[in-house]
């Protein structure tokens, strides 16, 4: 996670993608991590949206 890691504080929650280098998020101290499953044609879940 070093450029996660070096941009984000972990204060921090995390929105992304369902790209797995993103499992284990919250295990390296971020506050939250919420995903949009663009493989499962989502793009929005509630007010959480990326790109």
């Amino acid at each position: 996670m070093p450029i996660v890691e070096s941009r984000a504080s972990k204060e921090s929650t995390i929105y992304t993608d369902g790209f797995k280098s993103y499992d284990g998020l919250v295990n390296f101290g971020y506050k939250g991590h919420y995903r949009v499953k663009h493989g499962e044609n989502e793009f929005a879940k509630g007010p959480n949206h990326i790109n």
